[in-house]
């Protein structure tokens, strides 16, 4: 698998250099994302949940491309990342010549878990590692398939993918407590807006869409709105039904402005 992630070379993946001892401990050495940190920090959990400034919907909309085309990339290669969430997509602010202004890059990080796909589909874990790790907050969110069987795949990537879509537009962790016990789902509170017609209320409120009627808000609404209907899909609880991440992508070009039409790469 080393060999496997030192051939890895993607614009929107942290380039793997290799690995070194420290003890009984071992380590991968990724590139360092520098940046201006001031401005934006260094992983999209902090960039929503944490961080004084908002991002953009055009800064969020780039996120949600990059990730998707370095998944495209990974499973062209028939390789599964395992660990698709906010804090391991890392930001950096960069001048871009074609847009004239600051953009905001991202890059999927953390390759501990990834996997190469053999002759087969999917991959079996032992159930009772699978056990352990869903007691572990970084994994609370895994799929049905995961949790069930031990089965991971590309599905269980687009799962992820799935929710790091919804955390985008609604600006929300996917689970949470509340004083009156009431605990919070972030996909069973979603389905219940679309169910009422009233997915628009779910739209992050510092993005300030709901605040103003023109014409460019109400695209955006309408994206945002097909963003968090494209990322329910992805959280199908039969692994079978979701989309591949190649047809997201075509979802994607096809929901998102035509400045957004990109091939991936």
């Amino acid at each position: 698998m080393i060999r496997t992630l030192k051939s890895v070379q993607h614009g929107n993946i942290t380039r793997f250099f290799g690995w070194c001892r420290e003890g009984n401990k071992f380590l991968l050495v990724h590139e360092f994302m520098s940046g201006d940190f001031e401005f934006m920090s260094a992983d999209l959990e902090y960039a929503l949940f944490r961080s004084p400034q908002s991002l953009s919907w055009k800064n969020r909309v780039n996120v949600i491309f990059d990730i998707c085309e370095a998944l495209c990339y990974l499973h062209r290669r028939r390789i599964l990342h395992r660990q698709v969430k906010a804090s391991n997509i890392l930001l950096k602010v960069v001048s871009d010549a074609e847009e004239g202004h600051l953009v905001t890059k991202a890059k999927l990080h953390d390759f501990r878990l990834a996997e190469a796909l053999g002759h087969g589909d999917k991959i079996f874990v032992d159930k009772s590692l699978v056990d352990k790790w869903s007691l572990d907050l970084s994994f609370r969110d895994l799929p049905p398939e995961a949790v069930k069987d031990g089965i991971f795949s590309e599905e269980f990537d687009v799962y992820a993918f799935g929710i790091v879509i919804l955390q985008i537009v609604t600006g929300k962790h996917t689970t949470g407590t509340f004083p009156n016990c009431y605990q919070f789902r972030l996909r069973n509170w979603l389905v219940e807006k679309r169910e009422n017609n009233c997915l628009e209320d779910a739209i992050d409120p510092k993005l300030g869409m709901h605040l103003s009627f023109t014409t460019a808000s109400h695209l955006l609404r309408r994206e945002a709105i097909a963003l968090l209907n494209l990322g329910l899909e992805c959280l199908q609880p039969d692994r079978i039904k979701r989309p591949s991440m190649f047809n997201i992508m075509e979802n994607l070009l096809r929901i998102l402005h035509t400045e957004h039409n990109r091939k991936a790469k």
